[in-house]
């Protein structure tokens, strides 16, 4: 299930304001369900690996 969907630029802000915060409500949304803390953590740390790895890439921040 896509829960999540945004431009490049708009990821890297919600990366800066909590994206864990974004994706548990979002997720919340669609199932009437919170995540627990060990998958908000996983996010946290999986997708600021990913915007690192983004940062240094030549996609555009369309």
């Amino acid at each position: 299930m896509i829960i999540y969907s945004n431009s490049i630029k708009k990821f890297y802000e919600d990366i800066n304001v909590g994206i864990s915060g974004i994706l548990n409500n979002l997720l919340k949304d669609k199932t009437h369900k919170f995540s627990g803390k060990s998958e908000i953590e996983s996010w946290n740390s999986s997708l600021g690996y990913f915007s690192s790895i983004l940062k240094k890439s030549d996609i555009s921040l369309i």
